[in-house]
């Protein structure tokens, strides 16, 4: 078996927009990791290492070279206690790390390797799925119909041979874990739902596995699908669509809209914007890669630029410089941020509740969101109580 699939869990929120996309991406594979993935790669080794109780220090090297910091091992507090409060005293026996799942409910050519994953037995005799999946990146991600964890789930299924009558016994927790990036509710983020109420999402995944892999899969542009996108630098649909955006804006349009009409205008041109940035993202990467190895792309060079300036010294000879020069080169003692405060003390198993009077976290200024329906939809999910 392949070490990447096909149709990937991890591109599903691609693939089932836009069939053509998995094709695409298989004809531009990544020729070299990016810092941010190489990042994630050592993020989750460390992880793993911690569940396993080989906590690695600061420092350290990962397998893939990336050094270890403590951010890395703040992010392994959090995945591990999430852990142990879902699943109790007994986690390390009941949890699977990284271990790779097959989906043939969805493709022959549908399978990954979820990040962490367990069984439990709820009170009332219920099956519980628990599946955590682990994001280092900065980019928000949502828990809520997530198209890769609602993929892993039908993989998990039906490893544990559930049939269409256990779906609606089996309760699935699906948990998100994003320790880097700030979401209103929270750095844990779960969405639970009974397991049969996943089947109008993995029908979709079907059909468009199956269109994916056909003669001549469909393109279909869309602002997610398109934005990162290997294949974007190359995808004659997406030029299209992005020349038709760029077309639009030569138009002359009404000056007073009515309510509906206005709404319409700016969520069409909020689209059609967005299909301009995967294009432009697509075509740069590209224009650079092509220039790094030596090729003329007219009207584009490459230029370095200065960054900040830092020290080449370790802290204690410029902290040893200031003094003999009779200048203090010290910072300021500062407070850790209060999450980082609430995670040293749930793992000194004392009460984080006192942080919160010393700390809050304000409301910015109301801004216009597009809706999506996903409010709504949350809203009116089926219970699972």
């Amino acid at each position: 078996m392949a070490e990447h699939a096909f149709l990937a869990p991890s591109s599903a929120h691609r693939w089932v927009r836009c069939a053509l996309s998995a094709s695409l991406e298989a004809a531009y594979p990544e020729t070299e990791a990016s810092p941010a993935s190489m990042e994630g790669t050592a993020a989750h080794w460390v992880v793993q290492e911690c569940l396993y109780r080989r906590p690695p220090e600061i420092g350290m090297q990962a397998p893939n070279g990336v050094a270890v910091d403590a951010q890395m091992l703040e992010a392994a507090e959090i995945v591990s206690d999430d852990i142990r409060a879902a699943l109790g005293p007994n986690w390390a026996q009941m949890l699977v790390v990284e271990q790779r799942v097959v989906i043939p409910r969805i493709h022959a050519q549908n399978w990954g390797t979820p990040d962490y994953r367990a069984w439990s037995r709820l009170g009332d005799g219920r099956l519980m799925l628990h599946a955590w999946d682990f994001k280092y990146g900065k980019g928000i991600v949502e828990v809520f119909e997530n198209w890769q964890l609602i993929d892993y789930v039908a993989g998990c299924l039906g490893e544990a041979k559930i049939d269409g009558f256990g779906e609606q016994n089996t309760v699935v927790d699906m948990r998100l874990i994003q320790p880097r990036a700030f979401h209103r509710d929270g750095v844990v983020r779960s969405w639970k739902v009974l397991a049969s109420d996943l089947r109008a999402q993995w029908n979709r995944l079907e059909m468009a596995a199956d269109d994916a892999t056909s003669a001549q899969p469909t393109c279909s542009p869309d602002p997610v699908a398109c934005k990162h996108c290997r294949a974007r630098h190359a995808c004659e649909g997406l030029q299209r669509a992005a020349y038709s955006a760029a077309d639009k804006g030569s138009q002359r349009g009404a000056l007073d809209l009515p309510p509906h009409a206005l709404g319409l205008e700016l969520r069409t041109l909020k689209r059609d914007a967005a299909l301009l940035d995967a294009r432009i993202s697509g075509l740069e990467a590209e224009a650079d890669a092509r220039i790094k190895a030596g090729q003329r792309v007219p009207f584009w060079t490459r230029e370095s630029e200065l960054g900040r300036l830092s020290w080449t010294r370790p802290a204690p000879e410029v902290l040893a410089l200031g003094q003999m020069m009779g200048v203090d080169l010290a910072q300021p003692v500062e407070p850790i941020t209060p999450t980082q405060a609430k995670t040293k003390l749930r793992a000194a198993k004392l009460p984080d509740t006192l942080i919160d009077a010393y700390a809050n976290r304000p409301t910015s200024a109301a801004k216009l969101v597009p809706d999506d329906g996903i409010k709504a939809r949350l809203t009116f999910a089926s219970s699972v109580a």
